[in-house]
């Protein structure tokens, strides 16, 4: 009961200055349930600027505030787009922080965070991507990306070499990784995304895959009580992910996910998602997300 109430307090109270509000809720086959996430995004800016903070609440947790992302782009003259601040590396499937944006609950092997220079250019649908990133501490990263990108084809690779002017010592302190994706929309029917990963140290190897009704479905209008809550567009998927296991040999664990999206025309949002564990000890969960922009 007090987290319940802690619950709708934070909601009440974030929900005054924020642009979108998520809560997680996981129940589990011995029937346990709980409130496993709550978060409040406030963002301002888009396209040339992005000042982007997370507010999360986890059972038995305290709130955390931190800034997500804090970037401005300019433009070099016409030749390309250079973005400055916090913001996410160049590499592979970037999840966003914004939960409407996201098609699943389990959250994919995503792109760090960090403070770096990005350099952006476009030839067509060949898009260019060159990240100097700057740790705390430690020697800087060098990402780069390219990518092809229409409207429903995304093909793309990335490398990141981690302690970059490690890679120039006899033996250096190397880090890295790289990846290749693909993202596909399929006869306007089955959307596939699909990562697959190296790690340079060890390389080690793992994937994910997660396919999706494209169009999606809508529920046919049933009067102003029922239709303005189900009305929407409804998108079925299912997906797995793999990672490494508890002796860090890649591909060793996964999950497998099945759910549906759903979308409402009043900016909110619902998913309903099972997740099976390949780790035996972890039970089968059921995951609801909610959330609302504002």
């Amino acid at each position: 009961m007090k987290n319940l109430m802690l619950f709708v307090l934070l909601i009440f109270t974030v929900s005054i200055f924020a642009h979108e509000v998520t809560a997680n809720l996981s129940i589990v086959d011995d029937e346990a349930m709980g409130f496993e996430l709550v978060k409040a995004n406030l963002w301002w800016g888009e396209a040339n600027y992005l000042v982007d903070f997370d507010v999360y609440y986890t059972d038995n947790q305290p709130i955390d505030l931190f800034l997500s992302q804090a970037w401005k782009k300019v433009d070099l003259w016409g030749l390309a787009d250079f973005t400055i601040g916090k913001q996410t590396y160049s590499f592979g499937n970037i999840l966003s922080s914004k939960g409407y944006k996201n098609l699943q609950i389990q959250r994919l092997e995503v792109a760090p965070l960090g403070w770096m220079g990005k350099v952006h250019k476009e030839m067509g649908k060949l898009n260019f991507y060159v990240d100097g990133v700057w740790p705390k501490v430690g020697a800087a990263d060098l990402n780069g990306r390219i990518a092809y990108e229409t409207k429903l084809l995304t093909i793309g690779g990335a490398v990141t070499f981690g302690n970059f002017v490690e890679y120039f010592k006899k033996d250096g302190n190397t880090l890295g990784a790289y990846e290749f994706d693909l993202d596909y929309t399929a006869a306007n029917f089955i959307r596939i995304y699909a990562q697959f990963t190296n790690t340079l140290a060890d390389a080690e190897e793992n994937y994910c895959f997660i396919a999706s009704y494209a169009p999606g479905f809508e529920i046919p209008y049933m009067g102003k009580l029922v239709g303005r809550v189900m009305y929407g567009e409804w998108r079925p998927y299912l997906g797995m992910i793999s990672r490494n296991d508890a002796a860090g040999d890649g591909m060793g664990e996964s999950n497998t996910f099945l759910g549906i999206n759903y979308q409402s025309f009043e900016n909110s949002y619902i998913k309903l998602e099972l997740n099976l564990d390949s780790d035996e000890d972890i039970d089968p969960t059921f995951l609801m997300q909610m959330g609302y922009r504002f």
